[in-house]
């Protein structure tokens, strides 16, 4: 899920290979999750995004590498 408002974490999301979601178009929010603006509470609304297949194996084998310490 990405924050509709978050262009950073938008911007590095579609840089590792997320696209926007073409069967979840409609945007979600969680009625208790949100922001203050102004005094008055602000839902903040996620989009769906999908990686395909490819991407996460190769982001897999990537991360096999390194190991923990």
């Amino acid at each position: 899920m990405l924050d509709e408002e978050n262009e950073v974490t938008k911007r590095m999301y579609l840089k590792v290979g997320f696209k926007f979601s073409s069967r979840y178009k409609d945007k979600i929010y969680f009625p208790t999750f949100g922001r203050l603006s102004e005094r008055e509470f602000q839902p903040t609304f996620w989009t769906i995004m999908e990686m395909r297949r490819f991407w996460i194996f190769f982001h897999g084998l990537r991360a096999n590498k390194y190991k923990a310490v």
